[in-house]
């Protein structure tokens, strides 16, 4: 089932329930009024009846030949048959006398059924009056019962037939209104369905039409603020971060193959030149291994950063806390075997800071590295806040360096004849972006240059 006509049945559904609440609750209010209509009437009969009689017990026998009277002559004047049994004295309807002993009289041709309630009800027992719709002969009949002050109790009674019939032609009013809601209802949900679903049509003929050619370059245009125009922004947003990630790969496989190509043509070079053999003295020959083994070692510090590059922010292992002194006093330790002529101070307070403790470590090494191969051979590593600050004490940064020295591949003029790749710092970045940390280079006022790198504490 397609989105639009899950929308206009879902309309048509919550339109239907409405009805059927609103059609229950104006049936039921209608029912309601009309049955206390009735019960006015009978209350009123009940007054001018009763009020006939005296307030003497003696004389109201006389009430009951008055009453048969009445009857007589309404009988005399209208034909027997349907409602017209239940035609009383005073057009009031039936009127039954029930005494004190339970002993029913009955003044019209309908004998309206007593129950335990009513016997009650003229024995003085219970308080009335007493209302109840029973069925009579096959005709619904609204029933009050009243309380005689000197005993016993009379029954009035009315048909209900009038009412029914309008309760039958309010119900298939309702039904027929309920059954033109409805339908109309599903039309409209039907119209706006399709109004609705057309900018998400567009946004997976758009979907579509990205995987079919994988050109990230396409956009959906957007109109207005809503779900769907937030939902189009989105997708647009996505195909921008797409477009901007596989131009940030091919960029990194250009530099890389790039940047692979030098060492590996030298490598070729020296082995072809050690493949001569006797030709070589001794000691060009050491020579040549010796600078062979420096550069299998900077080709595998080199795959090692496009390797740490590649991962961008995916964590290999879930973050911990970590003590950045620990951190430092190892990178430290292997830095002065590598590097015996350099010499490097720490100071650091307590910082703990939530991160991947290898990538930590493997960044604040590349800072470390960095500042003992351009500052002279005397580096100071300060922790502080969650932060560690590398200073050396060289030439500082020359102008705009500063701001490139974190692009991968990078590399100052000054520092083109070094051994490195220029993929340090920028791996610095890397691990204070994927850890929601920052990172900065500048020239100390003081002399020399400066890299921070500051993650969150724990």
């Amino acid at each position: 089932m397609s989105l639009r006509v899950r929308i206009a049945v879902t309309a048509a559904l919550a339109v239907a329930v409405a009805v059927m609440v609103v059609a229950v609750v104006v049936y039921g209010a209608t029912a309601r009024r009309l049955t206390e209509q009735v019960d006015v009437e009978l209350t009123s009969a009940a007054r001018t009846i009763l009020t006939l009689a005296p307030s003497d017990a003696t004389r109201r026998a006389e009430l009951l030949p008055r009453l048969r009277e009445q009857i007589r002559e309404s009988r005399s004047q209208v034909p027997r048959g349907g409602d017209d049994r239940f035609l009383g004295p005073f057009d009031v309807g039936v009127v039954q006398a029930v005494t004190t002993d339970g002993a029913v009289r009955t003044l019209g041709a309908v004998d309206l059924p007593v129950d335990d309630e009513t016997r009650a009800l003229a024995a003085g027992e219970v308080d009335g009056p007493l209302r109840r719709t029973v069925e009579v002969d096959g005709t619904p009949v609204r029933v009050l019962a009243v309380a005689v002050d000197d005993g016993g109790a009379v029954q009035f009674a009315v048909p209900l037939t009038a009412q029914v019939r309008s309760l039958e032609a309010l119900r298939r009013q309702l039904l027929l209104t309920g059954f033109l809601g409805v339908g109309l209802a599903a039309l409209l949900g039907a119209l706006v369905a399709n109004r609705a679903v057309r900018p998400v049509r567009r946004l997976t003929e758009a979907a579509e039409e990205v995987g079919r050619t994988q050109d990230l370059d396409h956009r959906i245009d957007v109109a207005g603020e809503d779900e769907l125009g937030r939902l189009a922004t989105a997708f647009n947003g996505m195909l921008a971060s797409l477009d901007r990630a596989r131009n940030a790969q091919r960029e990194l496989v250009a530099d890389a193959s790039h940047e692979l190509r030098t060492p590996l043509t030298s490598l070729r070079t020296n082995i072809e030149v050690l493949q001569r053999g006797d030709e070589l003295p001794g000691h060009e020959r050491d020579a040549l291994l010796q600078d062979v083994r420096l550069q299998l070692e900077e080709f595998g510090r080199l795959v090692d950063g496009l390797v740490e590059l590649a991962r961008g922010d995916r964590p290999a292992r879930a973050p911990t806390p970590v003590a950045l002194r620990d951190v430092v006093d190892d990178v430290v330790d292997r830095a002065s075997v590598f590097a015996p002529d350099a010499t490097i101070r720490v100071v650091a307070d307590d910082s703990v800071v939530v991160a991947e403790r290898d990538r930590l470590e493997r960044a604040v090494a590349n800072m470390v590295d960095n500042a003992v191969k351009h500052g002279g051979g005397e580096v100071e590593v300060t922790v502080v806040d969650g932060a560690v600050v590398v200073r050396d004490r060289g030439p500082g940064f020359a102008d705009g360096d500063a701001e490139r020295v974190f692009d991968r591949f990078y590399r100052a003029p000054s520092a083109r004849g070094l051994p490195g790749s220029g993929l340090g710092l920028s791996i610095v970045a890397q691990v204070a972006e994927s850890h929601g940390g920052s990172y900065a280079a500048r020239t100390n006022p003081a002399g020399g240059a400066e890299v921070q790198l500051r993650l969150p504490t724990a």
